[in-house]
């Protein structure tokens, strides 16, 4: 186990790592690593013993360690792709299938999440004027927001 991909969330990294398992016929059928929302994130117990290669966040989670691996596929994607990365990021990671074009609505449930904490911590940071206690934040507000994160890629967190 020693084969690794390191990626950012939304670039289908656990979907590269099923497949190459199922090349190396880690896993009889591919049909069982899906979960209802598409992702590829439903792995058994055997499967997770028994792969070869493993993808995970290196870079972000533990990059102390990628000394360690001699071989890393890395995931690499430009400015260009950071709104599709984004949009397929909230959507898919952690599985929690949140809808873009519907973020204004329980934005606070939604992003208040391991993976989004800090987006939400960079919203409130922007715009110090909004109502910590409302569930929603208007649209025009995290419009507003992503289109400075897309138009200076330093501001975005990816």
């Amino acid at each position: 186990m020693n084969n690794r991909i390191d990626f950012v969330a939304g670039t289908h990294g656990h979907f590269l790592e099923t497949t190459l398992n199922k090349f190396f016929n880690i896993t009889p059928e591919l049909d069982d690593a899906f979960t209802t929302g598409g992702t590829s994130h439903h792995k058994s117990e055997k499967y997770n013993n028994n792969k070869l290669c493993h993808a995970d966040h290196w870079y972000e989670l533990y990059p102390d360690q990628l000394n360690n691996f001699k071989k890393i596929i890395s995931i690499r994607f430009t400015a260009n792709d950071l709104l599709l990365v984004s949009s397929v990021s909230l959507l898919r990671a952690g599985d929690f299938n949140i809808e873009n074009n519907k973020l204004e609505i329980n934005t606070v449930n939604k992003l208040n999440n391991q993976y989004y904490q800090s987006v939400l911590a960079q919203v409130y940071t922007a715009y110090p004027t909004l109502d910590l206690s409302l569930p929603n934040i208007p649209r025009n507000i995290l419009r507003e927001f992503f289109k400075f994160g897309f138009k200076d890629t330093n501001l975005n967190g990816y």
